[in-house]
């Protein structure tokens, strides 16, 4: 029976409690190095869960934020200076439950411990969780076909650049699309937000693109200086990204006039966050402006986003139900219910981990929305983000993947099916991807999953600090969630030590033939 099994009894065969103590002594060093905050690891093989911890904290914010602390217990909370997480690498001991004393003092952030079922923005383990999975589902259910046009299931496309493009090319990013289109920024009003720089640092006027106005003779006889004249459009245009980073600040940033409301309102009713709704015909500019973004099939292998956010849309057409439903009924079989979109709508925002702190667009902190800004101008609901959940039921989804569509008693998908989508693609041209999931590079020295991991392992990995991994080979499954972008996603440490491959290579040690210890 496909069904997982719980508990400290080794069925695995492995060295579990050398093992746990290994991942813990990683994680809590991460921790401590500021990789991240905090995080959870679960990993399974042979079927049994043989770790689940969770590690260090989440920012919260200060007392002033609307987090409810009255909700959270005072033995949960670590209140701390904004250094603080180099002192905070300490794992849950007792697994799953305990909640170990820390003191409450009186300082700017709170940190609150992390749970094993706290939820995490899963960001780009979309394309596979959710994506992935209602591809899969469509095609079992003889709805959907990898090689027709991207037309065939999205009219609206026909006549546009990406109207003959088939499913197979985007799902494995290789058709020529665009790696990513920043849509947010498309929302700025740039000549109000370069003067409302210029007024707040008229200095500045040398760093951008502008010209003397000349001068008459009575300005010239009594030592007039002459008057700089900016010119807005070639600053706007060739500005440098050291100008406009500076320029385009929270207390200058200006949006084009009708595109966002501070209410939910007639004609806004697409939230973005707390006060900031927007213009729900935006949408639909949004997904034309993919539909003509030129393409060029000659890039070969681009990993982008763009097609992803159609999902919704064409699953609508295909079964009728929306994205939400139609996945909601799959998780279901197979107890995956903490896995959704716009997570507010059904949990307390205690339970979920908070991401980057926003300074432009929704200028706040990122909790209980979805971190990438375009999933959010789609409401929080896309194909390529936007999901979220706990390590648990992300782990029971990619264990279904691993056991073939098989859950429990419970065939959810074709195992032919599955078998084709977590295959290489186009493995003759060096092109690594399989249908939404990543796989093992053919260059052994392209790091995107563990050096021991086989041929016919598959995973993704996502932007916010997760990793979902599954090797059929070797019966494993290991999913990762941490929230690296908080409070910033300039912080790279996790990308550059290759923390999620390194973490992945450890657990491969005690399973693989190669080194097995005990």
């Amino acid at each position: 029976m496909n069904r997982l099994k719980y508990g400290w009894a080794d069925f695995s065969g492995i060295n579990n409690e050398k093992l746990s103590f290994e991942i813990d002594s990683m994680m809590d060093d991460a921790i401590s190095k500021g990789y991240f905050p905090g995080g959870v690891v679960q990993v399974i093989h042979k079927g049994q869960v043989i770790h689940r911890k969770a590690y260090g904290g989440q920012i919260i914010g200060s007392k002033e934020d609307r987090m409810p602390f009255d909700d959270i217990e005072s033995s949960d909370i670590l209140s701390v200076k904004s250094d603080a997480m180099d002192d905070f690498t300490s794992s849950n001991k007792d697994n799953q439950s305990s909640k170990p004393n820390i003191s409450v003092e009186n300082h700017n952030q709170r940190i609150r411990r992390v749970h094993v079922d706290d939820l995490f923005d899963m960001a780009s383990i979309t394309k596979i969780a959710a994506s992935g999975l209602a591809i899969m589902s469509w095609m079992s259910e003889g709805k959907f076909d990898l090689d027709s046009t991207f037309s065939t299931y999205y009219p609206e496309a026909r006549n546009t650049a990406m109207e003959n493009l088939t499913f197979r090319s985007l799902l494995t990013h290789t058709a020529g699309l665009k790696a990513w289109i920043p849509f947010w920024k498309n929302t700025i009003d740039s000549v109000q937000t370069l003067r409302n720089a210029l007024i707040q640092h008229p200095e500045w006027i040398t760093e951008t693109y502008y010209q003397a106005k000349k001068r008459n003779i009575i300005q010239i006889i009594f030592g007039v200086k002459a008057k700089l004249v900016i010119n807005e459009r070639e600053t706007i245009e060739r500005g440098s990204q050291e100008f406009w980073r500076k320029a385009a600040n929270k207390s200058t940033i200006s949006w084009k006039r009708g595109l966002f409301s501070s209410t939910e309102r007639e004609g806004y009713q697409i939230r973005i966050h707390d006060s900031m709704w927007m213009l729900n015909s935006y949408r639909d500019t949004i997904l034309n402006m993919i539909l003509n973004c030129p393409v060029n099939p000659k890039q070969g292998y681009v990993y982008s986003d763009m097609h992803f956010y159609f999902y919704p849309d064409i699953c609508k057409r295909i079964t009728g139900l929306s994205w939400e439903d139609y996945l909601s009924r799959l998780y279901a079989k197979m107890g995956a219910g903490s896995m959704k979109f716009n997570p507010t709508n059904y949990f307390d925002n205690i339970q979920i981990i908070p991401t980057e702190y926003d300074s432009l667009f929704r200028q706040s902190l990122i909790h209980g929305y979805v971190h990438d800004e375009g999933a959010a101008m789609m409401g929080g609901i896309s194909g390529h983000a936007g999901l979220f959940g706990n390590a648990n039921d992300l782990s029971k989804i990619m264990y279904m993947f691993m056991k073939l569509g098989n859950f429990g008693n419970d065939k959810i998908l074709n195992e032919n099916v599955v078998k084709e989508c977590t295959s290489y693609q186009f493995a003759d041209k060096g092109i690594r991807r399989a249908i939404a999931f990543d796989k093992k590079d053919f260059n052994p020295e392209v790091l995107n999953a563990p050096i021991r991991s086989s041929s016919s392992s598959f995973g993704h990995s996502g932007f916010t600090g997760t990793y979902a991994w599954a090797d059929p080979d070797h019966d494993l499954v290991y999913v990762l969630l941490t929230n690296r972008v908080n409070p910033t996603r300039n912080n790279q440490l996790m990308l550059k030590n290759n923390f999620r491959q390194q973490l992945g290579d450890l657990i491969y040690s005690y399973i693989t033939p190669v080194i097995n210890i005990k």
